[in-house]
């Protein structure tokens, strides 16, 4: 007969291996990433990470400062959002059927990453 404390000590163990992966968000100086839902906001010229420790539902958007604007979102293999150029990038942990990369990076723990890409456009100073 198992006792309760082995039977809870299995059920930690087990829960344990149920890692969630990390969302490493890297804002350059353009601009800022804030969302509307959750708290995973970040100021540019800055590298935030944030543990997305169970289902999750991120509405991200890319905010451009005074004299940039946004282009896109990183195209490199691993962040979301990939070469989108809609300034709100829509993310769900887990993610989807048919995002291999986002779920197996959930699956085992590891980083995924968001990056937009702002490009600097000058201000109007006399306002022409």
């Amino acid at each position: 007969m198992t006792s309760p404390l082995v039977k809870i000590l299995v059920v930690l163990a087990v829960t344990s291996l149920i890692t969630a992966c990390k969302l490493a968000v890297i804002v350059p100086s353009g601009g800022d990433v804030v969302t509307e839902f959750g708290n995973a906001n970040c100021v540019g010229g800055s590298l935030c990470e944030f543990n997305i420790p169970g289902p999750r539902y991120y509405r991200f958007a890319a905010r451009p400062r005074l004299g940039y604007e946004f282009v896109k979102w990183n195209p490199a293999p691993g962040f979301l959002c990939a070469d989108s150029t809609d300034p709100k990038c829509i993310v769900q942990f887990p993610a989807p059927d048919g995002n291999e990369g986002i779920v197996n990076a959930y699956a085992g723990g590891q980083h995924v990453y968001l990056m937009p890409i702002f490009n600097y456009v000058g201000v109007d100073t006399d306002l022409d």
